[in-house]
């Protein structure tokens, strides 16, 4: 249609001023699963069949129909969505303004000369054209550090502080990194493409077998390496299929321990905490021209296999879980069977009690007259207390017949009264 099109896929240095991709667009990268994230990656372009120079500086370039020289290139963050709030007729300050600009004859082409981008990070190109502003692809800004290194205080380094992570090749604070949750170990599964050994898968080899100690071997040293921690602190709780799906424990650090057998209040360590591991995994996992795809062994993992860290412990047999199996370890099974027919017991007696106060709960607990009482009541009631002649009066008021078989004068036609 008419504008610029979409699926750009544009690579930067830092102060450089021009791109590094020849052609923005990669035709052969649309069926390329899984797809391109990293245009700054020979290794990725290669696996996708596209152009993988990347020594050359070129002018920006938009691909479209009909372009035209007013229209607008804008940048913002890769989390942002293209908003004509945002600035369409400029550029974010982490992009100079383009010198000039040039169209193609047949307007499917425009260069915009001498942008050069102050900010390092993943961004997403936007382009205002005939007054409807278009999503057109991603940008990637690395420093000028040689791959795999990373940008930190300046200067290019094989690794970033433990409170910081590398995005785009630039070290910067790692909020996870900065919680206190040093004691909590951590498990991430972490899938890998490993080819089966005699037909077996590695999984399914017996705990032994020398391929698969070397497999965890390799894989524990490997991984201390990329993240720059202790070996000891990683885990392997066990091997699932799926590919193969390896379930990384991060334990805390040891925390060193003084001449009275506590732990010091003045310990440090240079370490990062299991959840910054985590997280500068994740941050390893989704930059394809970080230190993780450098390595022969890590190459194979899956990208887009992130799932959430779980919080895990060590049970009693060595062995990390979320939870840890019953161990009969409370109390021992005679005393919890006597506890229980115990108060299986005291219920049965309480229930007997209960029933015995509601058999009881409609007793008459009324004072009985005598027999001198009521015939001085039917003799002359008004010779009695005034109390009881209330009584006297209501109890024929309401149908209770005082001193009679009233319930066998209740069934009589007819009531004998007596004067």
């Amino acid at each position: 249609g008419n504008g610029p099109y979409s699926g750009h896929m544009i690579c930067m240095y830092q102060y450089e001023r021009g791109v590094r991709t020849p052609e923005p667009i990669c035709t052969n990268a649309v069926g390329c699963n899984p797809p391109i994230t990293d245009p700054c990656s020979r290794e990725e372009l290669q696996r996708c069949g596209c152009n993988p120079r990347l020594d050359q500086v070129f002018s920006f370039t938009v691909q479209g129909f009909n372009l035209q020289e007013n229209d607008n290139l804008t940048f913002v963050p890769q989390s942002e969505l293209c908003s004509a709030g945002r600035g369409a007729t400029g550029v974010l300050s982490s992009f100079s303004t383009p010198t000039s600009k040039t169209v193609s004859q047949d307007r499917q082409r425009i260069q915009y000369h001498n942008i050069q981008a102050t900010g390092t990070g993943y961004f997403r190109m936007c382009v205002m054209h005939q007054g409807k502003l278009f999503d057109v692809g991603r940008v990637v800004v690395r420093p000028s550090c040689r791959t795999p290194m990373v940008l930190s205080g300046g200067a290019c380094v094989e690794y970033c502080p433990k409170n910081k992570i590398p995005i785009a090749g630039d070290c910067r604070l790692d909020a996870l990194a900065m919680q206190h949750a040093d004691n909590q170990a951590l498990m991430i599964p972490v899938r890998m493409s490993v080819p089966s050994v005699a037909g077996l898968s590695l999984p399914d080899l017996a705990t032994t077998d020398a391929e698969r100690r070397y497999f965890i071997y390799r894989f524990t040293y490997e991984l201390s390496r990329l993240l720059d921690c202790d070996a000891k602190r990683i885990v392997i709780a066990s091997l699932s299929n799926g590919s193969v799906i390896v379930n990384t424990v991060f334990k805390a650090v040891e925390v060193a321990k003084g001449k009275d057998g506590e732990p010091r209040d003045d310990f440090q360590s240079s370490e990062r905490t299991p959840r910054g591991l985590v997280s500068l995994f994740q941050a390893l996992q989704r930059d394809q021209s970080s230190l993780m795809y450098n390595s022969p062994f890590f190459k194979h993992i899956d990208r887009d296999f992130v799932p959430v860290a779980l919080p895990v412990r060590l049970c009693s047999d060595d062995t990390f879980r979320v939870f840890c199996p019953y161990s009969q370890s409370i109390q021992a099974v005679g005393t919890t069977s006597v506890i229980f027919v115990c108060l299986m017991l005291l219920f049965q007696c309480w229930c007997v009690c209960q029933c015995c106060v509601c058999w009881h709960i409609d007793r008459e607990r009324g004072k009985a007259f005598s027999e001198e009482e009521l015939a001085r009541v039917r003799d002359n009631p008004q010779k009695v207390e005034p109390q009881l002649q209330i009584e006297y009066a209501s109890s024929w008021l309401e149908g209770r017949f005082v001193g009679e078989n009233w319930e066998s004068a209740r069934g009589k036609e007819t009531l004998a009264i007596q004067g």
